[in-house]
């Protein structure tokens, strides 16, 4: 990756690819929120990505969570 910072869009600006993540927002979501591990994602297989070794293991300290991430989450009861 080069400076200023990564680019994520919906339309192909024309750079080279240097990381492929493949998965759903709702797996995504999960990982951003911390209700669930990168690691679990992996190996259930919901997440997937596909580059340079460096790359890949780097990804996830590349990823900013939530600012509610870690949060406990309150369950209604009735």
């Amino acid at each position: 990756m080069e400076r200023p910072e990564p680019s994520v869009g919906m339309h192909d600006p024309g750079f080279d690819v240097d990381l492929f993540v493949t998965t759903n927002t709702v797996a995504i979501h999960k990982v951003w929120m911390e209700m669930a591990s990168w690691a679990e994602c992996i190996d259930e297989g919901l997440i997937e990505v596909d580059g340079l070794t460096f790359q890949v293991g780097g990804f996830p300290k590349w990823l900013k969570l939530s600012d509610f991430a870690g949060i406990e989450w309150a369950v209604a009861s009735r």
